[in-house]
């Protein structure tokens, strides 16, 4: 496994020089409140909000109550061990890390209320990390104070399309990942009959006219959709049963597809059963059950349990070191990665002065940036803040999710699996 200091040699180290007027730097600081009244460093052009001679403050607002709680808590629970690892290693440029957390309540106008009390009160460098599709609502924030937005876990292809010049993620949205499926399951599945179950929401739509799109849409046969609310899929899998479906494709939360296998071996409904990335925690077989295994899903993340995989190992060995008895799931690996990514962009910044605008700068000259095989390689461009397009077919085998295949996207999603 590379350490991350050998990981940053593979973004490259280049220069950055800017001058920008405090009109021009998009934060709500003067320039006194930059280079002391905020802590910030007292050389070097920019907004250094947040940053002291010793110290880096992020901020993270997160479901830590409501009904996705669980994955705030667990988000938050995988920056807060990236922190102390990233500490022990001397943070960046000397300074250590800090992490304060405000809870957003998994509703757009808490969401925007903790954003702002983050940048104006607590004055963070950065956010980083949330979980929620409520993260679209604080992207004019971040539009308008050029504080950097790093990698909210929401699959809303707004939140990059058109790229914004500080939000980044490497979260691609619902449409990309179900195209990639769907050209998957073209080229490794015969005498299809596709029935489509999805979530009445944005992102829901996305994921089905991703999936049309795609080599298999020619083979979706019936739709069905549902509610936030709907708490049982019975009515939806009997008319995808009439329909004559033999495969159902998802999108859909770890606790919907638990009950929806479920349910549909309840009906007898044995068709194939293929989930979203939100199928893919480690929650899904507890729920589950005895049903849990046999389906396949697409995923942007690898399985938070998978000591094969290097980066996996890595993340493991600083849980069992700094929360040992704690079992970090796919939102606590989602924050380690997007640690791995800031820790990486901040090295390669020439120069010990950290500003929002070098960081940012240093993001945007990112290339293929290895996370240890956790996601496929990270990219980033000033126009396109979408790290990566990579998705990675899973199976639920023996109460885990293993993979099936290599990282693939849209454009070579034929791969097929060395195991089947």
């Amino acid at each position: 496994m590379k350490s991350r200091r050998t990981w940053s040699y593979l973004i490259g180290v280049f220069g950055l020089v800017l001058v920008l007027i405090a009109a021009g730097c998009g934060s709500s600081t003067d320039d006194e409140e930059s280079s002391s009244g905020s802590g910030g460093s007292t050389s070097g052009a920019g907004d250094s909000t947040g940053v002291t001679e010793d110290t880096i403050l992020f901020g993270m607002a997160t479901p830590i109550s409501g009904n996705a709680s669980s994955l705030g808590l667990d988000g938050q629970k995988g920056a807060e061990v990236f922190v102390k690892w990233i500490n022990d290693q001397g943070g960046s440029k000397g300074r250590m890390w800090e992490l304060t957390v405000q809870d957003d309540g998994f509703d757009p106008t808490k969401k925007v209320a903790a954003v702002q009390y983050l940048i104006d009160q607590a004055k963070v460098f950065a956010l980083w990390g949330d979980v929620g599709s409520q993260a679209s609502a604080a992207v004019p924030i971040f539009e308008e104070t050029g504080v950097p937005y790093l990698f909210p876990y929401a699959l809303d292809p707004t939140i990059y399309e058109p790229a914004k010049p500080s939000v980044f993620t490497i979260v691609p949205g619902a449409g990309v990942q179900e195209e990639a499926a769907g050209n998957w399951i073209n080229a490794n599945r015969k005498d299809l009959k596709i029935g489509l179950l999805t979530l009445t929401s944005p992102d829901g739509q996305d994921a089905v006219k991703g999936f049309k799109a795609s080599d298999a849409g020619k083979y979706v046969i019936a739709e069905q959709t549902f509610e936030r609310t709907t708490t049982s899929w019975k009515p939806q899998l009997e008319a995808l049963k009439s329909a004559g479906a033999n495969m159902v494709v998802l999108h859909a939360s770890d606790a919907w597809t638990a009950k929806i296998v479920t349910e549909a071996a309840e009906i007898g409904f044995d068709a194939d059963i293929f989930g979203s990335t939100g199928s893919v925690t480690l929650n899904y077989f507890k729920l589950a059950g005895a049903n849990a295994n046999g389906i396949d899903a697409v995923s942007i993340l690898a399985a938070p349990d998978d000591t094969s995989i290097p980066g996996v190992k890595e993340f493991l060995d600083a849980f069992a070191k700094y929360e040992p008895g704690y079992q970090p799931g796919t939102f606590a690996l989602h924050s380690w990665v997007g640690g791995l990514i800031t820790a990486a962009a901040l090295d390669a910044i020439d120069g010990d002065d950290i500003t929002r605008e070098a960081l940012i700068d240093s993001l945007n000259n990112m290339k293929d940036f290895s996370t240890g095989e956790i996601t496929g390689n990270i990219s980033f461009t000033k126009d396109d803040h979408l790290g990566t397009r990579d998705v990675i077919i899973m199976e639920a085998k023996n109460d885990h999710w293993v993979p099936i295949t290599n990282w693939i996207n849209a454009d070579n999603a034929a791969d097929k699996s060395a195991n089947r």
